[in-house]
């Protein structure tokens, strides 16, 4: 489950009102998203277990896939 929504999310990252929606659905099914974490998020949405998401730094608004792989 973890691993569908981290990709469902991933591919919304732009769109800030479907993440919401998808983020939504994540609580409704009991998979957690962690906070986003310099030292541990990737740029994506990406599962770390089953039922939990670690949140991406892309989908921060102004952050830029280049600028986060630097960090």
């Amino acid at each position: 489950p973890a691993e569908f929504m981290a990709a469902n999310m991933s591919l919304a990252m732009d769109d800030t009102d479907k993440v919401k929606i998808l983020y939504e659905d994540c609580r409704l099914n009991k998979i957690e998203v962690l906070p986003p974490d310099v030292n541990a998020s990737e740029y994506r949405f990406a599962p770390t277990d089953a039922k939990t998401i670690r949140y991406g730094l892309g989908g921060i608004k102004g952050s830029g896939q280049g600028a986060i792989e630097d960090i």
